[in-house]
């Protein structure tokens, strides 16, 4: 009976957490035009993510920041 006091949390937790954060993951793999998304599984995105050197020179000034 318990069980039914963290039911509401569990509920939204998972519908305001869990379901946008697993969507985000599985659109990181679709391929992209100009105006639109496109239901495919590719690689590209994470390819120009990290071969970018402005993704490092950010990671870099981040991290000093940090320190």
């Amino acid at each position: 009976m318990r069980y039914l006091q963290i039911l509401p949390l569990t509920v939204t937790l998972i519908v305001f957490l869990v379901v946008p954060v697993a969507l985000i993951g599985i659109v990181s793999f679709w391929d992209y035009s100009e105006f639109a998304l496109i239901p495919d599984f590719v690689w590209t995105n994470y390819e120009e993510l990290f071969t970018s050197k402005v993704t490092y020179t950010i990671y870099l000034a981040t991290f000093k920041f940090a320190l």
